[in-house]
């Protein structure tokens, strides 16, 4: 009850200095903070955070706010995560750097311990060079142009309608990229994969996990596109005026194309299977490999 009730008095205290919002919840406290920044055309945008969640979303207006969650065992502890903030003409900076080693004895006078964060709501104009990375914690980008980058050690990802050259990369965490344009590399290094949208390029690599591409009507393949699990079925959607050259293995599954071939695996020994073939007149090359599951190209 007294730990409590300190927690209140510390939220109270807060607000009424007009700092921030503060929120306690259960074991942790949450600290609300918004910060704006007026900028021009050709925006570079960075934002990172040792260990939180990221979203990136898009406005009409020539600024970025910046909506600041530090979760924290105590008041005190939340405030003390640091935020900085640095704007170079149309270059801004957004980080929540790792904290010191927090004092476990001072945590279990509060009852219980959860790891601090610092999570990120981030709306900037729609068209921008974006670099966003966080240590633990999902990515989420919406409605975005240009040369994205998204990061996380370990999250899932989730973007809707982004176009340009995007990146996405996560050490661990499912990925999901609807109505795509333009060109995508993405990585994960466990995690099912599912991606839509009018693609030029497309770099896919799951270490472990099912893969999914449906490229829309008007995709065309202006480089080599390559789709590969670890351990995961692959099934790829195309148009159907989309030619190509296909390569595809499986380390152990049947692998059909739409209309066209099939192979599948040898009973007799552990071959992996594999199957070439050409759609339309051929063109760049779509290789796709699996270490174990079946490969589905449609139409």
């Amino acid at each position: 009850m007294a730990t409590a009730l300190k927690r209140i008095l510390i939220a109270v205290a807060a607000v009424a200095a007009g700092a921030c919002s503060i929120d306690v919840r259960g074991d942790e406290v949450v600290v609300r903070e918004e910060r704006r920044f007026t900028v021009g055309s050709d925006l570079e945008l960075a934002v990172s955070t040792f260990d939180g969640s990221l979203e990136i979303l898009a406005w009409d207006r020539p600024e970025v706010l910046v909506e600041i969650e530090r979760r924290g065992a105590s008041g005190a502890d939340a405030q003390a995560l640091d935020v900085r903030t640095e704007q170079q003409g149309n270059r801004l900076v957004v980080d929540a750097p790792r904290p010191p080693r927090i004092d476990r004895d001072s945590v279990i006078q509060l009852g219980g311990f959860r790891s601090p964060s610092v999570n990120f709501r981030v709306t900037a104009p729609a068209r921008l060079t974006l670099d966003a990375r966080t240590g633990d914690g999902a990515v989420a980008a919406r409605d975005l142009g240009g040369r994205i980058t998204l990061r996380t050690a370990d999250g899932a990802v989730n973007t809707d309608r982004l176009s340009g050259a995007v990146l996405v990369d996560s050490g661990d965490g499912a990925v999901i990229v609807r109505d795509a344009r333009g060109t995508l590399d993405l990585h994960t290094g466990d995690g099912a994969v599912n991606v839509s949208g009018r693609l030029e390029a497309l770099r896919i690599v799951t270490g472990d996990g099912a893969v999914r591409v449906d490229a829309e009507d008007g995709s065309t393949m202006t480089s080599e596109w390559t789709v590969e699990s670890g351990d995961g079925a692959i099934t790829v959607r195309l148009p159907a005026a989309l030619e190509a050259e296909i390569d595809a293995h499986s380390g152990d599954g049947r692998i059909r194309v739409e209309g066209l071939a099939t192979a599948t695996p040898s009973r007799d020994d552990d071959r992996p299977t594999q199957l070439r073939t050409t759609l339309g007149k051929g063109g760049q090359l779509l290789r796709l490999r699996t270490g174990d599951g079946p490969i589905t190209i449609d139409r």
